[in-house]
């Protein structure tokens, strides 16, 4: 939606891409009920609903147009990485169903993950209000980074899944995610911590050491025991749009279960973390965002 660029001897269409009209002195463009002007970005006039539609009188798209592209007709989501719950603005036919297939949450959970703009829990069978309403879904990714220090191994595992957990951690953060990063081996942190952060949030990436044969994530090996994690303390009432549990023997562990049935699970097929580390693609788990991105 930026102004128009004229090439010499050609003028300028009085009809853009969108099928809307450029009309006036100040090229404004005709949307229906506004004009909007592409040079300061803005609507020029107030939006027809009043407040109804948020405080915002003149923004255009909340001044975050290219976080709320709707070319597929979906919810418009708009995400802010320093915003723990994402917008979530419903159109003519949309659904929570629709909406927990698009963002990868199960539908049938929506009164765990879903508010309307009083903040209150919106029910699968729920009526969606499509009038300038505006509901809030999770926006935090959790992501974990242990190991075992105890030895040259495993400072060079460590090391491996933290430069991991860094391309996983930009990626989340370009497509507007609220990133909770916690490293071990750069910030302490306890179980009590992870369980707080993974609390009404889209995923969670667990990486580092487990307890062979148990399943069990450990932020570190020493650790006592009662430190240890299990898919029971990281479940938070619904199941996550990803699930990711990189570390010995997760695969044992049914971390996948926490999972959404059309969520992303990613787990450690076998006992040892580095045949993983060695052959993994990271891009299965970016893309596993940005399918959750909008």
């Amino acid at each position: 939606m930026g102004s128009p660029k004229p090439q010499s001897n050609i003028a300028t269409l009085a009809l853009l891409l969108a099928s809307k009209w450029l009309k006036g002195a100040q090229e404004c463009v005709v949307s229906g009920h506004r004009y909007y002007s592409p040079e300061l970005g803005r609507w020029m006039n107030r939006d027809p609903i009043g407040e109804e539609g948020g405080i915002g009188l003149y923004l255009f798209v909340d001044n975050a147009p290219a976080a709320a592209v709707d070319v597929l007709g979906k919810w418009a989501i708009v995400r802010k990485s320093h915003c723990d719950r994402a917008e979530a603005h419903p159109e003519p036919g949309d659904t929570v169903e629709s909406l927990a297939d698009q963002i990868r949450l199960h539908w049938g959970q929506s009164a765990e993950w879903l508010r309307d703009a009083g903040g209150n829990p919106v029910n699968p069978w729920d009526s969606i209000n499509r009038r300038g309403c505006v509901y809030t879904i999770p926006n935090r990714i959790v992501i974990a980074v242990g190991g075992d220090l105890t030895n040259y191994l495993g400072w060079t595992i460590w090391g491996l899944l933290t430069n991991r957990a860094h391309q996983i951690y930009e990626h989340a953060q370009n497509r507007h995610f609220n990133v909770a990063y916690l490293n071990w081996h750069i910030m302490p942190f306890h179980k009590a911590d992870l369980t707080a952060a993974a609390h009404d949030s889209q995923g969670i990436v667990l990486l580092g050491h487990g307890e062979k044969g148990s399943g069990l994530f450990a932020i570190r090996k020493t650790q006592p025991r009662s430190e240890d994690i299990t898919p029971a303390d990281m479940d938070i009432g619904y199941r996550y749009g990803l699930v990711v549990a990189k570390f010995c023997s997760s695969g044992w562990g049914n971390w996948d279960d926490l999972a959404s049935s059309s969520g992303h699970a990613h787990v450690t097929v076998g006992p040892f973390t580095l045949p993983f580390i060695m052959s993994w693609n990271v891009s299965a788990i970016l893309d596993a965002i940005t399918d959750q991105w909008n």
